[in-house]
């Protein structure tokens, strides 16, 4: 069976704040149900968990964009007709991530034309600020 290419891309996660420890002020940040909305889109961290390697302690998860209500059309099969239907928080695309904690280092996968690099990148950062709008 042919395996699927996957290109991540590599980052940096700097932060300029004031905290005790650093993985539990990321993680908590990255843990919250803050969603960022724009243009109609909600932007928020989803499946977010711990992973240990030889590498360290990593979190990884999703960063999601989604639509908070969508009309889809739909098949009626005993009618043998079409219809809609009301769908809530329909997901549009969704960009792994994993973030090194002790380096900072995140590694993502952008999403074609729905996630892309620059994004990615602006909305991961807007989010978490506003997870942590008291402390930064």
């Amino acid at each position: 069976m042919a395996r699927r290419r996957v290109r991540y891309y590599f980052g940096r996660f700097n932060l300029m704040a004031q905290y005790e420890r650093k993985e539990i002020f990321v993680a908590e940040g990255l843990r919250t149900p803050t969603v960022v909305r724009k243009r109609g889109q909600n932007w928020q961290f989803l499946k977010v968990e711990s992973a240990v390697s030889e590498l360290g302690e990593f979190l990884t998860g999703y960063l999601a964009k989604y639509r908070p209500v969508t009309e889809e059309e739909v098949a009626v099969p005993a009618a043998q007709d079409l219809g809609d239907q009301v769908i809530e928080n329909l997901v549009i695309a969704k960009a792994r991530f994993f973030l090194h904690l002790e380096s900072g280092l995140i590694a993502y996968h952008p999403v074609g034309s729905h996630i892309t690099r620059d994004q990615f990148r602006r909305n991961f950062a807007e989010i978490f600020e506003a997870s942590k709008a008291d402390f930064l």
